[in-house]
């Protein structure tokens, strides 16, 4: 492992979508860790993940954004200096809070930081067109989601979801989608299109281009993407015997 190699905090709404997102990482070579509790790592070595779950996805408004920073400035102290928020895919639950409490405790170490929001997953029908969540192509809310008994989803419109956030598509350049990003983060929050796996790789360049001041917030599709990316840009050693590790 590189001295250069970064350390990745991951804070989670789920137990699920933290062990989902550690497992990319886990694949891609990182030394992974899922964090069970507050309990911290006594030593976190360059090309780790560490995930932590908020158990925010049902909670209020406030107690999400609370508890998404905090659990972020713990991942913090532990020595993470890139951070990926895992969201659910079909937008469930208290999104726009958890984006709130992130970007609250990461400006702290990133003033001007930004949120990059793309919970696509191509690959089990998640992808958003035009600023539309889909489902299997159809509207998130005539999915399962959408009927969710504690957190139903009422919209697939984005500009409903995340009010006053921009979206934007990929051009295909890692320089010019980056300066996109750049651009339409005045708001605070950008939304991606994604359609498909390339996208997410994409995208995924164009965040490393702009470094640790973008949030990248997605499902597991996006942390596998950034995994890779992260990995690249970081010289992560893979080992056929990487594997996620509990602690807690």
């Amino acid at each position: 492992m590189t001295p250069s190699a970064p350390i990745v905090g991951i804070a989670a709404d789920d137990v699920t979508g933290a062990t989902d997102s550690v497992v990319q990482f886990s694949r891609t070579g990182w030394s992974s860790r899922l964090l069970l509790g507050e309990l911290l790592p006594d030593s976190v070595l360059p090309g780790s993940a560490l995930a932590v779950n908020t158990d925010a996805r049902a909670l209020d408004s406030a107690t999400a954004r609370q508890g998404t920073a905090s659990a972020i400035r713990n991942l913090v102290t532990a020595g993470a200096d890139r951070l990926y928020l895992k969201i659910d895919s079909t937008m469930r639950g208290s999104v726009q809070a958890q984006v709130a409490g992130a970007l609250d405790a990461w400006q702290e170490q990133h003033p001007g930081c930004f949120a990059v929001v793309c919970p696509a997953y191509p690959a089990m029908g998640r992808t958003i067109e035009d600023g539309l969540l889909r489902v299997h192509g159809g509207p998130v809310e005539d999915s399962p989601a959408g009927r969710d008994p504690v957190t139903p989803v009422p919209t697939s419109e984005f500009s409903q979801l995340l009010p006053g956030t921009t979206t934007i598509s990929l051009s295909g350049s890692a320089d010019r989608d980056a300066q996109a990003l750049r651009d339409a983060a005045g708001s605070g929050v950008v939304v991606v299109n994604a359609a498909s796996d390339d996208d997410l790789r994409t995208l995924a360049a164009a965040l490393v281009v702009v470094g640790p001041t973008a949030i990248p917030a997605g499902s597991a599709g996006l942390a596998a993407a950034m995994a890779a990316a992260w990995a690249d840009a970081g010289a992560v050693h893979t080992s056929a015997e990487a594997g996620p590790a509990a602690q807690g």
